[in-house]
């Protein structure tokens, strides 16, 4: 990869407004580029070497967190896409037998597509994947990147022009939208057909919920071993059809009575069935399986999505049906009962937290006021979980909502509070005293720049837009 590429990288790298092409929305955090010890290590979990010129991006760039889309998957430690590196990315494709055992996805674009280099071609062309379709390009990694810095619409030029559209409204707002389709990816295409689920499966070979429990008698602590000493054809099979039952709410507290002798609530269910699966993932019994896409429509789906590894509620950007407040207790008691997918339910509750209220200073004094107030509700639950990061900032934005004195200081840490996304605690305030506010640049979604002004005496604050654009 030529020098004067890295510098350029480099440069975009530093600044988080020009770190990725999400960077007004995502923020991503910067990563110091990794040691050749690490790098190592990850291509050993791989199982194969990493073309040269992304070697070279993450020994002279940094670990992922720049670049097009979402930015570059980061290697152990680095940059993580809904919480997975480059690493656990390729291998939860590979997990599909469907999947090009020679493609490494590297940039995820959002809406189930991703950008991934040909890891057998010496040059690391660019194949981009959307299901159930894969494209290969004329565009080595080294051109695509220099293509971006030049500002190239990488994301449009993927697909070919389609004329479809529909109307809608917007689920946040309420605003009328009109939804365009993509055509199909630019490119030589053949198809990527991913196993199906199980909605889709016949039922030839499955097992149903009876005939597993059936095979798992007694205390469920003592299940992974009955699993592990199963041929793993049938391990397989028990796993699938354990995991489905649970999805489906087939296993309800009386079912569970009669399997383990144990009366418990639905909850209490839950999660000593999210223990089982959490053990079988540890001892690496149970298969990666396909997905399985399936809305919660209850406290109870929720409560069972945390501990389903391989439940989906949509292929993409699903934590923002979690984004509810209705939502937010129930995650973090099952954070607080370790559920397997504990990191992942405190990030949606402080990405929710933020979210709310930044929006809230343009709603006015009294929605503010109401949105800061109510974080204190979640505070009890948020210490249950055992998340000081977390309970800190609840406890800080509460706070706002009583009437205070506001030094330069208190206004900055106010300033990194509201922000929209947390990493922008990397650039320091620019803060002014205007007659009796603190006022400072307060950047507001995409394109509309704004001032949060706070008022010295009282505390009270307030959002102003500016009718410019970014440009």
């Amino acid at each position: 990869m030529p020098d004067d590429l890295i510098d350029c990288l480099r440069r975009a790298n530093e600044d988080p407004m020009t770190r990725t092409d999400m960077a007004s929305t995502s923020c991503p955090s910067h990563h110091a580029p990794v040691n050749s010890a690490l790098l190592a290590a990850e291509e050993a979990r791989l199982g194969f070497d990493l073309p040269e010129s992304l070697r070279r991006l993450y020994r002279d760039v940094g670990n992922g967190g720049f670049g097009p889309g979402y930015g570059l998957y980061g290697l152990k430690g680095g940059h993580a896409d809904e919480g997975r590196t480059l690493v656990e990315t390729y291998e939860m494709f590979v997990s599909d037998s469907s999947w090009p055992r020679e493609l490494v996805p590297i940039v995820d674009w959002g809406c189930a597509t991703w950008s991934c280099i040909d890891r057998s071609s010496a040059a690391a062309m660019i194949v981009n994947a959307t299901s159930p379709t894969i494209a290969e390009t004329d565009q080595p990694l080294d051109n695509w990147l220099r293509a971006w810095l030049d500002g190239a619409p990488l994301e449009e030029d993927m697909f070919e022009p389609s004329t479809q559209s529909a109307t809608s409204r917007n689920p946040f707002t309420g605003a009328p939208m009109i939804l365009l389709s993509r055509g199909l990816l630019r490119g030589r295409r053949r198809p990527w057909s991913p196993e199906l689920s199980s909605s889709e499966r016949t039922m030839s070979d499955e097992l149903d919920v009876n005939a597993t429990l059936r095979l798992l008698p007694g205390d469920p602590s003592g299940w992974p071993d009955l699993i592990h000493a199963m041929p793993s054809a049938d391990a397989a099979r028990v796993v699938r059809a354990l995991r489905d039952a649970w999805i489906d709410n087939h296993l309800a507290p009386s079912v569970w009575a009669s399997v383990t002798g144990r009366k418990l609530d639905r909850t209490l269910v839950d999660r000593e069935i999210g223990a089982v699966f959490a053990a079988l993932d540890r001892r690496g019994i149970a298969p990666v399986p396909q997905w399985l896409e399936r809305g919660a429509s209850s406290e109870t789906d929720v409560r069972r999505w945390c501990g389903i590894t391989e439940w989906l509620l949509m292929s993409q950007d699903e934590d923002l049906l979690l984004m509810s407040d209705e939502w937010m207790v129930p995650l973090l008691e099952e954070a607080s009962a370790d559920c397997t997918k504990r990191t992942y339910a405190l990030g949606i509750v402080a990405h929710h937290t933020r979210d709310s209220a930044h929006h809230a200073l343009w709603d006015g004094a009294p929605s503010l006021v109401t949105t800061l107030g109510r974080f204190g509700d979640w505070l009890p639950a948020a210490r249950q979980a055992r998340a000081p990061e977390l309970v800190a900032y609840l406890e800080r934005l509460a706070g706002y909502a009583r009437p205070t004195r506001v030094t330069e200081a208190d206004a900055r840490r106010r300033v990194l509070d509201l922000r929209r996304c947390a990493s922008r605690d990397e650039i320091d305030p620019d803060l002014v005293r205007r007659g009796d506010e603190w006022v400072a640049r307060f950047d507001r979604g995409n394109a509309i720049a704004s001032d949060l002004r706070i008022h010295a005496g009282s505390g009270k604050m307030r959002g102003r837009e500016h009718e410019k654009k970014r440009r």
